[in-house]
């Protein structure tokens, strides 16, 4: 009885012994062997643009000049109905894609840009984790003079992630995104006044150097920091005469102070979008900013979209910021 018990305990022991020794193998080897990788999701490619739907019935601005540089025009928003006359045509591509409208036929002389146009370029982002803001991609916006029957007043930019991929290379099934815009076409004026130009709130939204500012007094700067200055000689007819598309707001974060691209007559100007990829995963767009190229020749306005589509808006367009900025149209 003693001997099967010394010998079970001896075996006992050595069991544990050999146990203990086979664990400890397991756990150098496991300590040998790499570390798993865990890397954060991280996205790469770029986000392609396609324009729709143009919109060829909707309201200009008809606009003549106040007394001075310092007193806003008389303005009233009147629809037209060009359904049958607009001048449209959209060109998609993968490394960019162009909607344009009007043209300059009848015009004596004829105007140095005889179209308006609105471009989608993408620019390629590399390893962007979910959340962080990067550059989309760039609008270009051209401000032609036309004539009013050949105009149009929108469209749709559809944004696709369809060539996105993750950091491991896998294709990544991002939800697109559709932004519906409104051009807004202005009646040209020759005013001629010179000097520091009053907005609709009585501020001035350009000073006696041309510096442009919002009505609120606040600067307006491109993405660079550097104050957007109109160019003369009239400031009072450069800043009333430029045209502007407006981003329609409830579809995206933190864009409604930025949805406003306005250009100068005749000018065209670059803007960059930001934005990121968040959830399952989809495309957000954050702000938009005048590109540092285009210093003076357009500017983005965070309040201009309290501007409403129809004329019934008079009220409540007295209270707005920066209304200024539409497009133009001789007639």
């Amino acid at each position: 009885m003693k001997v099967r018990k010394m010998c079970t305990a001896i075996a006992s022991q050595s069991s544990g012994v050999s146990g203990w020794i086979s664990g400890f193998v397991v756990v150098a080897v496991a300590a040998m062997m790499p570390a798993a990788s865990h890397a954060a999701v991280g996205y790469s490619g770029q986000v392609t643009g396609a324009f729709a739907n143009p919109v060829t019935a909707g309201s200009y601005i008809s606009q003549t000049a106040g007394a001075n540089a310092q007193t806003v025009p008389n303005y009233s928003f009147v629809f037209r109905n060009n359904n049958a006359t607009a001048v449209t045509n959209i060109n998609n591509g993968a490394a960019i894609s162009t909607y344009t409208w009007g043209n300059a036929n009848g015009l004596v002389p004829q105007p140095a840009v005889t179209q308006s146009s609105v471009s989608w370029v993408p620019v390629a982002f590399n390893n962007v984790a979910p959340g962080q803001q990067f550059l989309l991609g760039k609008i270009i916006y051209t401000n032609g003079t036309i004539t009013l029957g050949t105009g149009a007043y929108g469209a749709t930019l559809n944004l696709s992630g369809v060539n996105v991929t993750d950091n491991l290379g896998g294709a990544v099934a991002v939800n697109g995104l559709a932004l519906p815009f409104t051009n807004w076409d202005t009646t040209n004026m020759t005013s001629g006044y010179a000097g520091a130009v009053k907005g609709l709130a009585g501020n001035n939204v350009v000073n006696a150097a041309g510096q442009l500012f919002d009505n609120a007094g606040n600067p307006i700067l491109d993405n660079v920091g550097n104050q957007v200055t109109v160019p003369g000689p009239s400031f009072y007819d450069t800043f009333w005469n430029a045209d502007y598309i407006s981003f329609q707001n409830g579809q995206f974060a933190n864009f409604s102070n930025t949805n406003d691209a306005g250009t100068f007559e005749g000018q065209q100007a670059v803007f960059d979008v930001f934005g990121h990829i968040q959830g399952d995963p989809q495309i957000i767009i954050d702000s938009m900013a005048l590109d540092d190229g285009s210093l003076g020749l357009g500017f983005v306005d965070g309040n201009a979209e309290e501007l409403a589509p129809e004329p019934a808006a008079l009220g409540l367009i007295a209270g707005a910021t920066l209304l200024a900025l539409r497009r133009r149209q001789p007639v």
